[in-house]
């Protein structure tokens, strides 16, 4: 039989699958999160070295708690635009909830993209596979904008502005991590230094549109 599409009269469809999907999605992102901290081990020092040795141990985890705080900081800047995707929808379907279980793949992910940072960085390698993964979970975010937006499941009252800003500022992320990818490859210090321009110029786009 002819499948006949949804029209705008169609009841939403979001109110189970939505709060299911957002729920599992949370769920991901809090692990990812915590499993992150479990790279940074308290040094062992015996006691009678302590006073000697606990503030050059203390230094030499600067690259783990770096790694921890840029990654909590993506996780969570992904995690609001996850958030902002799911409030303005009114359906949901099969491949909307298959490009979101690839999104939670790669935030999986995340935490071993960190520690190989932590552990290795500036190598070039190093540098390169965690800003790939975390392009990676960027681009897929953006595809859960871009296919809902393509098949008109935003709700009636979502601008096609407000659609655009999202997309734009899900973009800023990825696009930059995208970019460091080779740029590693010249130098993993400049690669990761390319990151700063994320809050800089998610900054500068916010001034712009107020």
């Amino acid at each position: 039989m002819p499948t006949t599409k949804q029209t705008d009269d169609t009841p939403p469809t979001t109110s189970e699958d939505g709060s299911r999907i957002v729920a599992l999605t949370d769920g991901v992102i809090a692990i990812a999160i915590t499993l992150l901290v479990l790279d940074i081990a308290v040094p062992e020092i015996p006691d009678a070295m302590v006073d000697e040795e606990l503030g050059s141990a203390l230094w030499g985890l600067r690259e783990a708690v770096f790694g921890f705080v840029l990654s909590f900081w993506v996780i969570a800047y992904y995690w609001l635009g996850h958030r902002a995707v799911f409030s303005h929808l009114r359906r949901i379907d099969g491949t909307l909830i298959v490009i979101n279980l690839v999104f939670l793949l790669v935030i999986a992910f995340i935490p071993f993209a960190a520690g190989l940072f932590a552990d290795y960085s500036p190598d070039s390698l190093a540098v390169a596979c965690y800003s790939g993964v975390m392009a990676a979970a960027g681009l897929t975010l953006v595809a859960m904008i871009a296919y809902p937006r393509s098949q008109g499941h935003f709700r009636l009252d979502v601008s096609t502005d407000a659609v655009g800003w999202i997309t734009r500022r899900t973009l800023v992320a990825p696009i930059i991590f995208t970019l460091a990818i080779p740029l590693a490859f010249l130098s993993g210090w400049l690669a990761i230094a390319s990151w700063a321009l994320i809050p800089i110029t998610r900054g500068a786009m916010a001034r712009r549109r107020n």
